[in-house]
């Protein structure tokens, strides 16, 4: 994994990885190879700094932009294997310009295979989920944080959102 380049399309993607999938992958994006990933709870947790898609990085010419639509999911990094499992993510938008909050909203994710409140694996339905973002216009960032598993999992282990196909319109 590696981090994404400032000024990739257009925005800054800080805290977030390149993560190219594997033969396996318990959850594979709907644009292969790559997606982006956090490990969001232990960064969270560990350093107080949350992953963000921002127009501010050096020699940037976008004034703002607009967040148009993602693809999320999360899985438990476990010692065997990574199992999806069903989660919410708080994003808040903070306009250019004037700082205002934009949202915040709450993403749910509940993956085909999650685990539930027992610890056991059952089939849920979509695999990665697909959100739009109406208000979520003229922005100079999005924060993505309370990352928060919906099943009973332990927050030592190494828990991962994975985002993909995200859509948006620079304002230059």
């Amino acid at each position: 994994m590696s981090g994404v380049p400032d000024g990739y399309q257009g925005l800054a993607f800080k805290g977030w990885l390149v993560d190219t999938v594997k033969p396996l992958d318990s959850l594979p994006p709907p644009s292969l190879p790559n997606r982006l990933t956090t490990d969001s709870v232990r960064v969270e947790l560990q350093t107080g700094s949350r992953p963000i898609f921002t127009r501010n990085y050096i020699g940037s010419t976008v004034r703002s932009f607009t967040l148009l639509e993602l693809r999320f999911g999360c899985v438990a990094n476990l010692q065997v294997a990574s199992i999806p499992f069903g989660c919410t993510v708080k994003v808040t938008g903070k306009r250019a310009g004037t700082g205002e909050t934009v949202g915040p909203m709450d993403l749910a994710f509940q993956p085909p295979t999650a685990l539930n409140s027992g610890g056991f694996i059952t089939n849920t339905g979509a695999v990665f989920e697909t959100r739009q973002f109406e208000d979520f216009k003229n922005l100079e960032q999005v924060e993505f944080s309370e990352f928060r598993p919906t099943a009973n999992i332990n927050v030592e282990s190494s828990i991962s959102v994975f985002v993909d196909n995200v859509k948006y319109i620079l304002h230059r």
